[in-house]
Formats: C-alpha cells, structure tokens, sequence
C-alpha cells in the first residue's frame, strides 16, 4: 500500500497480472475495498462473475480467487491475491494465511530495517559535524561509533579505536570514570 492508504501498489505479477505491475489502484473500491474492510482473507468462488473484480479477463480459466491481507503490527501493509482453478479449500486458506503472515512480517521488518539503516546514517552525520568527541560504547564498553575527534581522543588516550573494547582512558580504568564521585560530580 501506498503511504496513506488510498492507493494499493502493485508490486509483482505472473502470467496475466504481469501487465498490472507498476500499477497502483484506489484502496475505496472493489475487491481492495472488500478486503481491507474484512481484514481477513476473502475468497471468491465464483471470482469472474463478481462485480467487484475489475479485471476479470485476467482470470482467463481460472475460477476461484483469494485475497489475502498482509497483516503486521496490526496493518494492512499490502495484499496477496491467488486465483484457481477450482474453489479453495480450507486447508488452502490456512496455508494462505500462514504465507501472508510470512510475507507481512517479511515486509514489515524490512521496512523497520530500513527506518533504522536511515537512523543510523542521521546519527552519523549529525555526530561527525559535532566539533568534540563523541564515542558511544555498548554494554561490555566496546566502541560502537565514534566521530572523528572521537576516534582521535580514543586512539591518543585508550590507544582503541571503533569495534575495540575501552579498558582505560588516559591510564584511568574505564570503570572509575563512569562512576559518580562521592562529592556528586
């Protein structure tokens, strides 16, 4: 789906529906419409006789069509659609929801992998335009990031750098310099 919603994208198409890929199609009307409202799958028997497929030609021999939403987080992020031959089973419509939620949560976590990758790249630019040193370590006090004058002080005061455990800094133990002084500074 489209960012907001209003539009479904078609995103992979064989045989027939290869001619609909690229294309996007309003998210109000027909079967997208249907679906989205159930929010489960919808299978049609009968598809070709439906007024609710828009392109029935595309069906050609085939009778029976599923629409299956993929749902993760709780949304709709898209719709698989599989037509056959003959009506689908309920063993189908289990192994076609199993694959939505396959393919959903496929997408979803892509999705959040990129947000994060995008994250990332921000926090990095805006911590190589800061003018001190900035190093970020993980629990086990491994640099994760540093920016360059972070990457500078670590080398001249730990003699680590990025991936490296910090064990001192300027001949201090790490340890000492992350605790609270009994004075409070």
């Amino acid at each position: 789906m489209e960012p907001g919603g209003e539009r479904i994208y078609v995103a992979m198409g064989t045989g027939p529906w290869a001619s609909m890929v690229e294309r996007t199609f309003p998210t109000n009307s027909g079967l997208v419409k249907a679906v989205l409202e159930a929010g489960k799958i919808i299978t049609f028997p009968a598809a070709r006789h439906d007024p609710r497929v828009q392109f029935p030609e595309l069906l050609a021999e085939r009778r029976s069509l599923a629409c299956v939403p993929l749902i993760a987080a709780g949304k709709i992020m898209g719709i698989l659609w599989i037509a056959a031959d003959a009506p689908f089973s309920v063993n189908d419509i289990r192994i076609l929801n199993g694959a939505g939620d396959i393919a959903a949560n496929a997408l979803y976590r892509s999705t959040l992998f990129e947000r994060t990758r995008t994250q990332a790249e921000q926090l990095s630019q805006v911590m190589q335009g800061v003018p001190e040193g900035i190093v970020l370590l993980d629990a086990e006090k491994r640099v994760i990031i540093a920016n360059s004058h972070g990457e500078g002080y670590l080398r001249l005061l730990a003699n680590t750098g990025v991936g490296e455990v910090v064990r001192k800094l300027g001949g201090y133990p790490l340890e000492t310099l992350l605790t609270s002084s009994p004075l409070g500074w």
